[in-house]
């Protein structure tokens, strides 16, 4: 699709109005209709052809648009890239580090996000019992330092004993609920 200086948009020959809002980006790169609501000047130069599967920061729209890229080889032998485009909300720009829209202090600088384009090589892989451990681990923050605790007076010691007390009463409970696994009562 082209956007001519006519004021409408042409794809192969077929001419279409211009949208009464914006100036045509938006339908051209499949944005919203109020993406230039969110960022007056979109460009339309990111190019998908060459990359793999993935999910790309468009630095030069500062970030706050990303294209989804996607290879597909049709049956004649021919391979083309689609591309989807999409607008971040307000404020936000996309996080190449972690595939979302987030608020800019927070994430990596736009103009680092290219070098975080290959950890869109991790979609489709073999995931292995070994990396799920690893990546769900419980951090090691050491031994817990000590704390000093001040004397309790007496009205603390009946709290706690009414507590103890009811102790064995809460865990005759727990014994006559039955486990819970995935969601369900076994």
């Amino acid at each position: 699709m082209d956007y001519d200086s006519e004021n409408s948009i042409t794809k192969t020959g077929e001419e279409y109005d211009e949208p009464t809002h914006g100036n045509g980006i938006e339908e051209m790169m499949g944005l919203p209709s109020n993406a230039t609501s969110i960022r007056a000047d979109i460009s339309n130069n990111f190019e998908c052809g060459g990359r793999g599967y993935g999910f790309y920061a468009d630095v030069e729209n500062e970030c706050q648009v990303f294209h989804v890229c996607l290879p597909v080889h049709l049956q004649d032998d021919t391979e083309m890239t689609l591309k989807w485009s999409f607008i971040c909300p307000g404020e936000t720009i996309f996080n190449q580090e972690t595939f979302t829209c987030t608020r800019s202090e927070d994430a990596s600088p736009c103009v680092d996000a290219p070098q975080f384009y290959r950890l869109n090589d991790n979609f489709g892989q073999a995931t292995t019992q070994r990396d799920v451990e690893e990546a769900t681990e419980q951090p090691s923050y050491g031994e817990p330092e000590a704390v000093e605790v001040e004397a309790a007076d007496e009205d603390d010691t009946i709290e706690v004993s009414a507590i103890e007390a009811k102790r064995p009463l809460i865990q005759q409970y727990l014994r006559r609920q039955p486990p819970v696994k995935y969601g369900h009562r076994h």
